[in-house]
């Protein structure tokens, strides 16, 4: 199973659902369980960085922009998604 999240750091709802997601992760990694968060944030962008080490996000995490193949492919219009 692979759960894909789309997120931003500027998006409240998609900061707070992360601390969730990061649960699910590190109960069910090991049962095949996968999740890739995408990021409409700028690698290095402070904000993005303060929240994934004060969360201690651990899964992968892709940095993406609004006209990227990733975006387009799963056709998102809003966050989080």
């Amino acid at each position: 199973i692979v759960l894909v999240d789309f997120w931003a750091s500027w998006c409240a709802p998609c900061v707070k659902t992360m601390k969730d997601l990061q649960s699910i992760y590190t109960e069910f990694r090991a049962d095949s369980l996968a999740i890739i968060g995408i990021t409409l944030d700028s690698i290095g962008t402070p904000q993005t960085t303060t929240h994934l080490q004060k969360h201690q996000i651990t899964y992968p995490i892709l940095f993406e922009n609004r006209t990227s193949q990733t975006w387009l492919a799963f056709q998102m219009k809003s966050l989080p998604s």
